[in-house]
């Protein structure tokens, strides 16, 4: 078995330019009783939990700050990273890796350039370390060079890169320590895209921060020093967001999305549409997930639900069609071009672009179907 140290040390490193990662995670039941329990994902690396409490990671590990383990870019089969306990949920930016833990603090490893650790400085971090000032965190959320937390009081908190002013400063510089977010308040989820923050009220109200655009929401391009509400949303639970569309789940179980659909991730044959519109033929969804150019649901009975570039391919579905190989599953996440899933029984599955092994089926052949992730 191999595994990988996380071993706290900093460096100065100017960072590479790569493809943002579009992550998510969720779960609609109760965890499997040994095995793999939660999945995040990455551009092309995967990271999951399992019963036990272990770590393991599969892909290209050099988007978790990995940096000095070679050759880190191509493990093929999930690997064991030590020195990561007490772990309840996981956030991948461009180059750094984020873990939230059972007490509310939050560690952090990786690329700094944009001060997007949380440390004060801007160095890079070969390991993880406390992001200082932080307690009673419920929820974390990275993107590019940025790192989002929500606190239990319902407060969120963001440091690193606020070039398009996703922390509602008035500024556009970044900030190497956490910041509370002003005028959110009541949050019960959040995500981050490359250019937004988003955040659901406890009244089911959607608000976002950053960069607006005309055609994504109706509105005039600007930015924004608040938060504004998106319009016409009610009810919903949680949101998904990639750099070309943005999905959000409501109470009732439907979806609903909006923007850009070049590969039908809006479903029903849109190619764009500037105001959230349900997603038609899906009900009864309990998570959502976002990817490049596609979406993936999760049902309250295990079945998994996809429409858009499901696949490497130009396999484009435009309205959801369900994965017929998946049942039982309870957690769902997508990278840029691959999905993973976590069945009821613990084992991991996923399908899509394979160049970096982040599918972990021991190859770096690409799956149109689902395969199961190695052991």
């Amino acid at each position: 078995m191999k595994t990988i140290n996380s071993i706290t040390r900093r460096v100065s490193f100017i960072t590479l330019v790569v493809l943002l990662p579009l992550t998510a995670m969720a779960g609609c039941s109760h965890p499997a009783a040994e095995g793999f329990v939660m999945v995040t994902t990455g551009n092309s690396c995967t990271v999951a939990l399992k019963s036990d409490g272990t770590v393991w990671a599969w892909g290209n590990l050099i988007e978790l700050g990995f940096y000095d383990k070679q050759p880190v870019n191509t493990h093929k089969k999930p690997i064991q990273i030590s020195g990561i306990d007490n772990s309840i949920a996981f956030a991948v930016g461009a180059m750094h890796f984020v873990v939230l833990k059972s007490d509310g603090t939050v560690w952090a490893q990786g690329s700094n350039n944009q001060g997007q650790l949380g440390y004060g400085t801007f160095f890079w971090s070969l390991g993880m370390d406390h992001v200082q000032g932080l307690t009673d965190i419920i929820a974390i959320a990275a993107e590019g060079n940025r790192t989002v937390a929500l606190k239990s009081d319902g407060t969120v908190w963001g440091w690193g890169d606020n070039s398009n002013h996703q922390f509602g400063d008035g500024g556009s510089y970044p900030y190497k320590t956490p910041v509370q977010i002003t005028g959110l308040e009541n949050i019960v989820a959040i995500e981050t895209s490359a250019k937004n923050l988003f955040a659901v009220k406890s009244d089911g109200t959607v608000w976002i921060l950053g960069e607006y655009y005309n055609e994504q929401y109706g509105w005039t391009w600007t930015y924004d020093n608040f938060p504004v509400q998106i319009t016409g949303l009610t009810g919903i639970t949680s949101i998904a967001a990639s750099t070309w569309h943005t999905v959000a789940l409501k109470s009732d179980g439907t979806v609903w999305a909006c923007y850009q659909s070049g590969s039908g991730q809006l479903s029903g044959g849109i190619t764009e549409h500037n105001k959230f519109t349900q997603v038609i033929n899906l009900s009864d969804i309990c998570a959502i997930a976002v990817g490049w150019g596609h979406t993936i649901a999760l049902k309250s009975d295990g079945t998994v639900w996809a429409w858009g570039r499901i696949d490497d391919t130009n396999n484009y579905q435009y309205t959801p069609v369900q994965i017929p190989e998946l049942t039982d599953v309870i957690a769902i996440s997508t990278g840029f071009m691959h999905t993973v899933c976590i069945k009821a029984n613990g084992t991991a599955w996923a399908w899509g672009r394979n160049s970096s092994g982040q599918l972990g089926d021991g190859s770096t052949k690409n799956h149109s179907a689902p395969v199961q992730v190695k052991k």
